[in-house]
Order: C-alpha cells, then structure tokens, then sequence
C-alpha cells in the first residue's frame, strides 16, 4: 500500500488538485512543514522531491507556481521556527540541562553555531534529513533569532525556488512527465549525496585520529 502511494505520488497530487484545486495547496504546505519541524518523519516525506513534482504540475497549469511556491515556502519558514522554537525549549536552563539532553551535546552545538552556524543553516536546507535536524540544533545552541530568521527565510525562498524553477522547464519535456517516478529515485539519490560524503569524511577523521593515537 505504501509502495503504491509512493510510486503513484504524482497521479495522487494531480487528481487532488482537480478535486480540490484550493486543498492541493494546504498539502504542500504541510508536507514540508511536517518534514523540517518534526526530523523523525522526514526519511519518509518527499521532500525535494515535491518541489520537482510541484514544478512540473505548474508547467502543465494544473497548479498556480506562485500560489505553490507560496505555500511551500511557508510551510518551510514556519517549520524552522517551530523547530527552532523546540530546540530553543528543551536547552539547559540556567545552567541545569533537562533529564533527557546532556550537557555535552549542548556544549558541542553551541560551539557548533559559534563557529559554522550561518553557513550551517543555510546549506543545510539543500541537504535532506540535515535540513530537519540543523533547526532544532540552532535553537538548543541559542542561536541569535534575529540571523537565524534571516539565513532560514532567504535558504527556504532559495530552495523552494530553485528546485521549482528548473522543474517548470523541464516539465515540457514528455520523457519528464511519463518517467517521474524514475525522475524521483533519481533525485532522491543525488540529494543523499552529500549525506554519505559528511558520514565518510566522519569515518574517516575517526580512523585518522586511531591511528595516530597507535
């Protein structure tokens, strides 16, 4: 049943859209706010994968670009402030750290965002998975909210309108429209990319410092 749901993502979107062309919206909308305010269901949300398949239903007029780029982006923008907002909460308190996060984790984000925070949130909105996890990081390190807003509008506007953008082209190419789910795997992978570089260049700083440790 999943499977079906998955590969057929595209047929479900585009009958939504015609049976409810103002509800398809609300959809987008949620679906990335769920994915960057609650990291835990994100492996299973397509999340760049939306973005394509939203861009190719506006280059065939079954939704508005605008009105969808809107939504997501909305739903982007709140995500990280809700997700912001959590990791903000369950910080140490005058010193005392919650029952459930330790204080070494708390120290390693902080110095985290004192070092890479800017570069950190902006990059991360291009990286599945990491996209989840950096806001909530961001409010448990008490990153200044100001620049957190700035850096996680302008990263979320960039996302949305540059996945969105080249989608709407490509859309008018048929081989796009009859092989979207290959079009997806395919995504899907690219994006884990740089996922699997970062956990090799951590396997391989571990390794490093074993040896040199000998």
């Amino acid at each position: 049943m999943l499977t079906d749901f998955i590969t057929n993502f595209d047929t479900w979107l585009s009958h939504l859209s015609v049976a409810y062309p103002i509800g398809v919206y609300l959809v987008f909308f949620t679906i990335v706010f769920v994915e960057t305010s609650f990291f835990p269901v994100a492996p299973v949300l397509p999340g760049d994968g939306l973005l394509f398949l939203v861009g190719v239903m506006a280059a065939s007029g079954s939704v508005s670009f605008w009105l969808a780029a809107s939504a997501l982006i909305s739903g982007g923008v709140l995500g990280n402030f809700v997700a912001y907002g959590i990791g903000k909460w369950i910080a140490p308190k005058d010193g005392k750290p919650i029952r459930w996060l330790k204080k070494e984790t708390y120290n390693k984000a902080q110095r985290f965002y004192d070092k890479h925070g800017v570069k950190a949130l902006f990059y991360s909105r291009f990286i599945p998975l990491i996209r989840s996890v950096v806001p909530l990081v961001a409010g448990v390190a008490l990153m200044d909210y100001k620049t957190f807003t700035k850096y996680s509008v302008v990263s979320v506007i960039l996302w949305v309108l540059l996945i969105m953008t080249i989608a709407f082209f490509l859309g008018h190419i048929p081989w796009i429209n009859h092989n979207f789910t290959i079009i997806i795997l395919v995504f899907t992978v690219l994006s884990g990319f740089p996922i699997f570089i970062l956990w090799l260049k951590v396997k391989l700083l571990q390794l490093k410092n074993k040896n040199g440790n000998l």
